[in-house]
């Protein structure tokens, strides 16, 4: 019903759909860029689009992925654009999750841990990751809505596990060896 009305042009009824919306796209441009200001910045220009294009929708039950579409074309042309580092961590979350210290000292650990083997993944990886882990979408769905053959799809994820993988256990084994004596 939102969508109907949005693309009668009532502007109340879009700005449900950006709240129902806003928190999943955000994810995702996050996965992809990993910043939350860009991510942000990113998840506004892809409603601007989408408000703006709303009348070209061809099938309103495909929403949904045209929105994840548009949101990972603008991340993956955002980080093209942009050199910035994948290793800002979102220390306030952490602060405020009400963890011991320590567990909140592993934890940031983790992320930053995270954030540097997927921070040697290039957009377009990261991107179908995001997609089949965040969004658990099939190699199908993820084919479609990023106009790619399933083959290459099934590739660009097993090569992101590998190289998550292989950065996770070098992360690992470069910590063991560099504790202080």
């Amino acid at each position: 019903m939102w969508l109907q009305d949005a693309r009668n042009g009532d502007k109340a009824a879009f700005g449900h759909l950006v709240r129902f919306h806003q928190e999943r796209l955000l994810c995702l441009a996050y996965a992809v860029l990993g910043n939350r200001h860009d991510a942000e910045d990113v998840v506004q220009e892809s409603f601007v689009k989408a408000y703006l294009v709303l009348d070209q929708l061809k099938d309103p039950n495909a929403f949904r992925r045209w929105l994840l579409r548009i949101t990972v074309n603008k991340a993956i042309n955002w980080k093209k654009k942009t050199a910035r580092s994948w290793l800002e961590l979102d220390k306030q979350t952490a602060l405020q999750s009400g963890e011991p210290p320590e567990q909140r000292l592993e934890t940031l650990e983790r992320r930053k841990q995270l954030q540097a083997a997927l921070g040697q993944l290039t957009p377009q990886h990261r991107a179908v990751l995001a997609l089949r882990e965040e969004e658990q979408l099939s190699y199908e769905e993820i084919g479609e809505l990023l106009g790619l053959p399933i083959g290459t799809v099934r590739s660009r994820i097993s090569y992101a596990r590998q190289r998550l993988r292989a950065a996770f256990l070098s992360l690992d084994n470069s910590q063991e060896g560099g504790g202080v004596t």
